[in-house]
């Protein structure tokens, strides 16, 4: 997870309070996954650390971490927390991967009741 140069532009801009949701998708835990989930947990928040050195001085900022289906996650943390706007990054995937792998931000464009605006 990274504060995006035009996230912090525009949160700055407008004085705007930024918001980071990380999802994880559930699963059937297993020996290998509970040992990869925490070595991804550790790799997060380490990534979470650098991306709030990131963050202007100032800028009001929060950051939780829910596990679920991503989509439906994001959109129900920015309506429970009256957000004007969702901004998010994508990876712009296309082809065969897009049809695979989907869009997380093209599911919550779908499903969201605010402005979604996507980076890229």
């Amino acid at each position: 997870m990274r504060i995006g140069a035009h996230d912090r532009v525009i949160a700055t801009a407008v004085g705007a309070e930024v918001s980071s949701t990380e999802t994880t998708p559930p699963g059937h835990a297993t020996e290998a996954r509970e040992l990869v989930e925490r070595i991804a947990k550790e790799m997060d928040h380490q990534l979470i650390r650098l991306a709030l050195d990131e963050i202007p001085e100032g800028l009001s900022h929060d950051h939780v971490q829910v596990s679920g289906f991503p989509p439906k996650e994001i959109v129900s943390y920015a309506t429970k927390g009256d957000y004007d706007v969702i901004v998010m990054g994508t990876h712009g995937r296309t082809g065969l991967n897009h049809v695979f792998m989907g869009s997380v931000a093209e599911r919550v464009i779908q499903r969201a009741e605010v402005p979604v605006l996507i980076c890229r």
